[in-house]
């Protein structure tokens, strides 16, 4: 009966993670997908979708419209007995049938055009030749159409109407972009080889074939075979010299290696600030034009000011503060190294402050050594702190927060809930992703008002101080924004403000759910993020998926498969940590309760965000981890705690072996 508590009690945080985070999670995006008009899901089940092929070369024209004509002719043998078409469209788009108009939906955001609609057109259709003509309108993505039906006939035949390239579609604008087709071409099909059609074949995906494998069998070895890993910690036992056993010896050790990552990383990130061209930064040329105007203004512009001007402005501010007090000089030449500076040092401090996290949050000296590491040489961290772009300072801003609340969790000190709400507001003041470690801490201080009923009068104190102080920071520019723009978050996908189209234009099922790409796709091929949620999300967690932010322009043709490979484990002890985390939240208590408690609710909320912002901006480039850099603090310690289960478990020397290997993997792909 003990043993049935007992394994129930080691159950208990993965069922509360399940039923806290991921059924709500999945039931939110499910009601995105198949309920919200603006979110462009195109769903499963019935015939294919069909595209226009012309899609990919109209969204390189930004037309302020794509509307295209669908047809398909048939002939009848005899008198139509039985007739039915249904249509789902995306999204707007007239009917008719030999010429005549039988409907019209029309794009006034009150229909819901993801529900399929049945229409009786057997009084329209004669016998001989007849014509189905869907006319589609989409402004704000590209067209898509969805047909199922059927005509008989008197003499039996049945005619199908379903989607398949027997339809054509043609484009139709009043003043057709030159170079165009005018003429009507058969209709694409949206299956799931569409859309990543280059990447199925060649030696280049060949060669990645086996490094996937490889590193699942090592990690299955270690987590599933722990009597095995073990023996190797017996044998090193045996072969290390007692002298380097003792507790001094074990000091010096670990102070050794602290300091061999923060020099490697200090090293590595003076090198990439160096050599690294601050023009290869994503949308460099509006990075740019914002931090230029605060060299001649520091009036903070609005967000149809330019292309990145919705982000908030402190750390362009900064960056050109910095430029202003030292000039042009051999190391600023322009103020755009400033910006790589303060991003480089940004990481450096991060560090550090993740560092102070790990001592108070880790148990051994191993598992802080260890996360150390992996947050050092993370290579989104890496590969973001040379750009011109913010993300680095952000993480810093946030890991402050976290650090800050750590803190104020041990005391509940006055001074302290001064200086988190401080550290948010900044946040909130360098990027809109601060919101999420800010709704991580007031979750954190409704916990703690939860677990503490003696204490809730001064909690209640602390929380009205708490957001008193980020209001003074930060409510200012966010007021703005709701007067201007009519809502809190202005960014570039908004509409009223610099809308603009990548292809695909929609998501679909199987791109949710597509694992396989994962292992067996081209981690450098932008179409990889076009084809699978999951594996462009981790190419770019673990590599450059995009290889726009290398140092070097080349790289080794294995490089690309092993790096990811080496992410594989880390990847599954973050899982691991967080489950862990969660049971420490659960456990109850006002200290590393409270912290993990804003950990997990953090990163839950970022990665529903970031799921949902794939599904509100369908484009490829929205597809980049690093936009999760702000959860950089929880994303360590779910590792740290995941690697301190793995070595209890497993021991520690194949633990620390993969660790080391991975940590030189990333160093070798973005330094060396």
């Amino acid at each position: 009966m003990g043993e049935g508590v007992s394994f129930f009690q080691k159950l208990k945080p993965l069922l509360v993670v399940v039923a806290l985070f991921v059924l709500p999670y999945f039931l939110l995006i499910s009601y995105f997908a198949y309920s919200n008009n603006d979110v462009f899901y195109l769903r499963g089940g019935g015939p294919a979708w069909m595209l226009n092929p012309e899609d990919d070369r109209l969204v390189n024209e930004f037309p302020d419209d794509f509307p295209a004509t669908y047809s398909t002719t048939f002939e009848l043998t005899s008198r139509p007995v039985k007739a039915q078409l249904t249509l789902n469209a995306v999204r707007a788009y007239d009917l008719a049938v030999n010429g005549r108009r039988l409907a019209a939906e029309s794009d006034t955001g009150k229909l819901n055009w993801k529900k399929p609609v049945a229409y009786d057109i057997l009084p329209d259709l004669v016998p001989g030749l007849n014509q189905v003509t869907v006319h589609v309108r989409s402004r704000y993505s590209m067209t898509a159409l969805k047909a199922e039906g059927f005509v008989e006939t008197a003499d039996g035949a049945r005619v199908p109407l379903d989607s398949s390239p027997g339809w054509t579609v043609v484009s139709d604008f009043a003043f057709p972009p030159s170079g165009f087709n005018r003429e009507p071409e058969p209709v694409k099909l949206l299956t799931h080889t569409t859309l990543a059609e280059d990447i199925r074949a060649g030696d280049y995906m060949r060669e990645g074939l086996l490094v996937y494998p490889i590193a699942l069998c090592v990690i299955l070895v270690i987590i599933l075979y722990p009597g095995l890993t073990r023996k190797l910690d017996s044998i090193a036992s045996r072969l290390v010299p007692d002298s380097l056993k003792t507790e001094m010896a074990t000091e010096v050790l670990y102070r050794a290696s602290l300091a061999v990552i923060f020099l490697v990383l200090a090293v590595l990130l003076w090198h990439n600030f160096i050599n690294y061209d601050p023009a290869r930064t994503g949308d460099y040329e509006h990075h740019q034009k914002y931090l230029h105007h605060f060299l001649t203004s520091w009036r903070i512009p609005t967000a149809d000011e330019g292309i990145q001007m919705y982000n908030p402005p402190l750390f362009y501010m900064a960056a050109a503060l910095l430029f202003r007090l030292s000039g042009p000089s051999s190391l600023f030449p322009m103020v755009e190294n400033c910006a790589q500076f303060v991003n480089s040092v940004s990481v450096l401090i991060t560090m550090f402050a993740i560092f102070l996290i790990l001592r108070r949050v880790l148990v051994g000296r191993l598992a802080v050594a260890a996360s150390l590491a992996i947050a050092a040489f993370l290579p989104m961290s890496l590969y973001k702190a040379p750009s011109v772009a913010g993300d680095s300072a952000t993480a810093l801003v946030c890991t402050l927060s976290f650090y800050l609340w750590l803190r104020y969790t041990d005391g509940q000190k006055r001074s302290g809930i001064v200086l988190l709400a401080v550290s948010s507001g900044i946040g909130l003041l360098v990027r809109y992703t601060a919101l999420f470690p800010f709704l991580g801490i007031c979750a954190g201080l409704a916990y703690m008002f939860w677990q503490n009923p003696s204490g809730r009068k001064k909690l209640i104190t602390h929380f009205a101080a708490y957001l008193a102080i980020v209001l003074l920071i930060a409510g200012g520019y966010y007021a703005r924004n709701v007067m201007l723009f009519g809502g809190l978050f202005p960014i570039n996908g908004t509409r009223e403000l610099f809308f603009y189209r990548q292809t695909p234009g929609f998501r679909d099922w199987d791109f949710y759910t597509n694992v396989r790409d994962l292992i067996l796709g081209n981690p450098m091929s932008k179409q990889l993020i076009m084809e699978s949620f999951l594996a462009g999300t981790y190419s770019s967690f673990w590599f450059d998926g995009q290889h726009v932010f290398m140092i070097y322009s080349k790289v080794s043709k294995f490089t690309p498969y092993v790096v990811p490979a080496l992410g594989l484990l880390p990847t599954a002890l973050m899982a691991w940590g967080m489950a862990r985390g969660t049971g420490r939240a659960l456990s109850g208590g006002e200290g590393r309760g409270a912290f993990m408690a804003v950990c997990v609710v953090t990163a839950a909320l970022g990665a529903a965000a970031f799921t949902l912002g794939s599904f509100k901006y369908p484009y490829y480039s929205i597809i980049k981890a690093f936009y999760l850099l702000f959860c950089l603090a929880p994303i360590v310690c779910f590792f740290g705690l995941g690697f301190e289960a793995l070595t209890a478990r497993s021991g520690r020397l194949a633990a620390t072996m993969c660790i080391v290997l991975a940590c030189a993997g990333f160093v070798k792909a973005f330094y060396l």
